[in-house]
């Protein structure tokens, strides 16, 4: 089976920041305990910036990244190449700025939501064939 290791954006364009912020800490702590917690949420302002350092703290065989910038995506996808799957989510205020030239997002979806919806398997994309 494929580890995978998600790179989801959450500031206030996709989610109610402060509000989902409280209650996923209160959840991840009752759910994964204090110290799985410490060790598997991260939280960087420019999360392209660290995806090397972060890949070498959190080692895994796929790694996805789910934004609604495409230039975050794009870049990211630059680096990372099929080792990457890029999720487009069309929600929020950067989902209508242009899409980077020679650049289209593995998955895209309307709303985060929408990503429920998808298996492990499809997250992997590239990785699986």
């Amino acid at each position: 089976m494929v580890t995978l290791a998600f790179w989801i954006d959450v500031d206030n364009t996709l989610i109610a920041n402060d509000d989902v912020k409280r209650d996923w800490d209160a959840h991840l702590q009752v759910e994964l305990g204090p110290q799985l917690t410490a060790r598997r949420v991260l939280i960087y302002e420019h999360k392209q910036q660290h995806l090397q350092e972060i890949m070498q703290q959190y080692p895994a065989d796929h790694y996805v990244i789910i934004d609604d910038r495409p230039d975050i995506l794009a870049n990211a996808k630059s680096m990372l190449g099929d080792r990457l799957t890029t999720v487009f989510v069309k929600q929020g205020k950067y989902a209508a700025g242009p899409m980077p030239a020679n650049f289209t997002p593995d998955i895209v979806v309307s709303h985060i939501a929408d990503l429920r919806n998808y298996s492990a398997e499809q997250f992997a994309g590239s990785h699986n064939r």
